[in-house]
């Protein structure tokens, strides 16, 4: 099911998708789920994701470059995110994340494996270790 009805959005998501897909060793494909949890916790991310291991995490980051994170964390940013995220997720898994904007924000951290722009919105793909 997709729920952004903007054309930029979906075709990221797709790109972000299939790209996954082909960099995923096991080239499964399996159902999506929508979870939410404090990206900058990751106990309480394990706690959102149980006992189900994904092998991507889509994330669109609204305002890009200008988002203002909130919480005692907050300070991390993107890179906090995925740092956060690469510590509960299986080895090899894929972290896609989206922004408006010129690039992904990484001031600390993971460096992407691949980047990429579609329109406005620029995308960065992570693999966890």
């Amino acid at each position: 099911m997709r729920i952004s009805r903007s054309p930029a959005r979906t075709a990221t998501g797709s790109a972000a998708y299939s790209s996954a897909i082909a960099a995923s060793p096991s080239r499964r494909s399996s159902a999506s789920a929508l979870r939410q949890a404090d990206v900058f916790d990751p106990a309480q991310l394990q706690r959102t994701l149980g006992r189900h291991a994904p092998d991507i995490v889509m994330t669109d980051v609204p305002y890009g470059e200008q988002t203002h994170w909130r919480g005692p964390s907050a300070a991390a940013g993107v890179s906090g995110m995925v740092e956060a995220l690469s510590a509960v997720l299986p080895h090899d898994s894929v972290i896609a994340v989206t922004v408006r904007g010129r690039k992904v924000p990484m001031d600390r951290g993971p460096r992407p494996q691949a980047s990429f722009k579609i329109g406005t919105r620029a995308v960065a793909l992570f693999r966890t270790s």
